[in-house]
């Protein structure tokens, strides 16, 4: 009861199920790499790129070269030289919207994440985020972190936004208001546990959850 020492795992399950959401996350999000069909960043998708009957091969120093290159390392699973070769692309992606920038940061930190490199991860998050106020996976990844990292207090609000942009994913949202109840705010918790019975009354754990915080 009270109050969770955020300096170390408490070993509590409330946070497993994000854990397994998360996860599933990052290999989605390898896997988008490595199948062309997924990408947002194809030449075929790019609006200022020729028709088939002009496209020339790309140049030695292009975004779509190093893109390509951290394809082939990810699919080998060589993770550092993909990280590599992801930050020459970046730094060849003025073309890109915004939105296209933010979805390759959020690549980048997935395989950030996979080689253990939090902190720029949790950077590159940052910066999508900044670029792309509605990426539901950069808040889903970033609240990982910090729950990963012990900082469960920051991942708070990050798992209201992913909240707020996934209403449909139930398991994380319960496990938001399992983490305001063992942070000691009760009255969040029941808040979020009542948002969840209206919408599911045949499962009445989630007003009995609601109440257990209330009382």
């Amino acid at each position: 009861d009270g109050i969770v020492d955020e300096s170390k795992d408490t070993g509590r399950g409330w946070f497993r199920p994000l854990r397994i959401i998360a996860a599933v996350l990052v290999l989605a999000l390898i896997i988008s790499f490595i199948t062309p069909s997924a990408g947002i960043f194809s030449r075929a998708s790019r609006d200022d790129e020729p028709g088939p009957a002009e496209a020339s091969p790309p140049p030695a120093e292009s975004f779509d070269t190093y893109y390509a290159l951290a394809n082939t390392a990810i699919s080998e699973g060589s993770y550092e030289d993909a990280v590599s070769y992801l930050e020459r692309a970046r730094e060849l992606s003025s073309a890109l919207s915004d939105k296209q920038k933010a979805e390759l940061s959020l690549k980048t930190a997935s395989v950030y994440i996979l080689l253990g490199q939090n902190d720029k991860a949790y950077e590159l998050l940052d910066e999508a985020l900044s670029l792309d106020g509605a990426s539901a996976q950069a808040f889903l990844l970033r609240a990982q972190l910090s729950i990963d990292t012990g900082q469960y207090s920051a991942a708070v609000p990050d798992l209201r936004a992913y909240a707020e942009l996934s209403p449909e994913d139930l398991e994380t949202r319960l496990a938001l208001a399992q983490l305001l109840e063992n942070l000691g705010d009760y009255q969040g918790a029941a808040a979020e546990f009542e948002k969840l019975y209206a919408e599911h009354p045949e499962d009445a754990s989630h007003r009995l959850n609601s109440l257990r915080c209330q009382f």
